[in-house]
């Protein structure tokens, strides 16, 4: 058989974050309709900002079509036409895409191909096949430390691959030419199926299913680059439990999947006839620090999980009618949390009479995201790209980011625009519980606006200046204003805070101001409330629940 395993589907492209999907308004849109139903299988977002996806025509061909973020098409690229082969994944370094997929190798089952194209020119530099005697099927590919790495799926007993006729996981390592360096086969328990990949530090994490007697358990691995295990851990419950997409960021791995496991403690249907989506979060050691079912009392999925700087986001589809936004059969799921597992909003959108699912997500350093999936009518399998900021807006000529501060509460790392910053050790936004007001640290709030900040010591005032305003905040009550209070963390960690108070009247040009609630001083650092910089600073202030604050310039 051929490898159209992954059904008839066109991407719904769609750039979504913190709001009701059905009310957004669309900051790009682009059908892509051949002869027939055609689709996108996976999204990236390049290192030099493009938008990248992977798929294929339904006259049986891949296809790699990059984007601007702003919508601007820059390349589309058709590989092996008319050769039964699709395009499943790619990922661009150094201005060249590499892209994998899999191609009928004319015997009734497929072999695994990687092209290498110049995003640029859109040539191909070289395309190449892998495989054996078997079906042998790639699901992911990334880049690490000058070499690619394709994990997938074989049954073959020969050639590149020769894991065994049961069918079990490969992973690959190719150099940027080509050439293949090593591959080892993946074998948990009576059979395995490797479904993600995701690289760090060197050192390569996938996730997948494993099954023994009946019963599928996900499967979490850490490999380093030469293909030797470093940990492997199943997660589920008592029944079907299946591993599809994986990600990190410096809180540690996101995994995405499906349950039937009743016993997982939160899951919403009926133990072994429905399905939740599933997502868990583990340590870079494969400690798991928790697992949260998701969706209704229906079928749920999740198949592709990202991070942002709020947490990770999943997507898959609903069947459930408890989900925001459902409107009938399967539609668009899209699942946002914190990093401790705490729901930030989950939405569904689609068509009454048709039937959508989102199979891949990835973001950008904006913390926009791109996510693909399929719409299907009955007849035939279409789609788009569609763009929208969080409040809905159509983003015209440049993301509204780039100068702007997010910061997220009790977190000491904070954004300047897309860049990573990281506050002093021991600083970070909080929630004083006696006036219920978040405070931030005015020093690098300020200074990231483009105001100069100074501390006169003498007569404890803090002076900032810029955009033709002279604020001032005066600390001189705080030398005999000691006071301490309890605050719990997200964590559930209950901490003690000693401040010392100023005073809450400021001044801007000489007027006096009264702030909402006393500007503190706690470790070294002057603290105001967040309403103050937008009152001074001619600033937007949004919240980004639960946790999170943007200020925009």
């Amino acid at each position: 058989m051929k490898v159209i395993r992954y059904i008839a589907i066109l991407v719904a492209l769609i750039l979504v974050l913190s709001i009701p999907i059905s009310s957004a308004s669309s900051l790009w849109n682009f059908t892509y309709d051949e002869s027939g139903d055609d689709a996108y299988l996976s999204i990236s977002y390049s290192s030099d900002g493009y938008v990248i996806a992977t798929g294929y025509s339904m006259s049986q061909y891949p296809q790699i079509d990059v984007w601007t973020p702003l919508g601007k098409k820059i390349l589309s690229k058709t590989l092996l036409p008319n050769s039964g082969a699709i395009g499943i994944a790619s990922v661009e370094h150094d201005g060249c895409i590499y892209s994998t997929g899999a191609v009928d190798d004319g015997y009734d089952a497929s072999d695994v191909f990687l092209a290498k194209v110049d995003m640029k020119t859109g040539k191909t530099i070289f395309l190449k096949t892998l495989g054996g005697n078997g079906t042998d099927e790639p699901r992911g590919i990334a880049y690490i430390d000058g070499n690619l790495v394709i994990i997938g799926n074989t049954n073959s007993t020969s050639g590149t691959f020769p894991c065994g006729e049961d069918g079990e996981g490969f992973v690959a390592m190719i150099n940027t030419n080509g050439n293949l360096l090593w591959s080892e086969c993946i074998h948990v328990g009576d059979s395995t199926e490797l479904n993600d990949i995701f690289v760090k530090d060197g050192y390569i994490y996938i996730v997948g299913s494993t099954s023994s007697d009946f019963l599928t358990d996900i499967l979490v691995m850490k490999l380093d680059k030469d293909g030797n295990i470093i940990w492997q851990k199943t997660l589920g419950g008592k029944d079907y439990d299946y591993g599809y997409g994986i990600t990190g960021d410096t809180t540690g791995l996101y995994i995405a999947g499906t349950t039937f496991s009743g016993n997982i403690k939160g899951f919403h249907g009926k133990s072994g006839m429905s399905s939740d989506g599933l997502i868990a979060a583990l340590t870079y050691d494969g400690k798991l620090r928790w697992i949260k079912p998701m969706g209704g009392t229906s079928d749920d999925e999740l198949f592709d999980i990202t991070t942002t700087f709020l947490g990770p986001v999943a997507t898959g589809y609903t069947t459930s009618k408890e989900i925001k936004g459902y409107s009938g059969s399967e539609d668009f799921y899209i699942v946002s949390l914190t990093e401790y597992g705490k729901v930030r909003y989950e939405k569904a959108w689609g068509g009454s009479s048709t039937k959508e699912e989102l199979w891949g997500i990835t973001s950008s350093p904006y913390d926009i995201l791109f996510s693909a999936g399929w719409i299907y009518t009955g007849k035939i399998v279409y789609g788009n790209v569609s763009g929208i900021d969080e409040d809905g807006q159509i983003i015209e000529t440049a993301f509204p980011y780039n100068n702007a501060i997010t910061l997220r509460i009790w977190n000491s790392i904070y954004l300047k625009g897309s860049k990573i910053a990281h506050m002093d050790k021991g600083v970070f936004p909080f929630i004083d519980p006696r006036y219920s007001r978040s405070l931030v640290p005015i020093r690098f709030v300020a200074e990231g606006l483009g105001y100069k900040v100074d501390w006169d010591n003498k007569n404890r005032i803090v002076t900032i200046t810029g955009n033709s305003k002279t604020i001032k905040i005066y600390m001189k009550d705080a030398i005999n204003s000691k006071t301490s209070f309890s605050v719990r963390k997200p964590t559930g960690e209950s901490i003690t805070m000693t401040v010392y108070e100023g005073s809450q009247v400021a001044s801007v040009n000489g007027r006096n101001i009264t702030l909402s609630a006393k500007p503190l001083i706690y470790e070294n650092r002057t603290f105001v409330p967040i309403r103050f910089i937008s009152e001074t600073m001619d600033s937007t202030v949004k919240w980004i629940p639960p946790d999170g604050v943007r200020i925009i310039p």
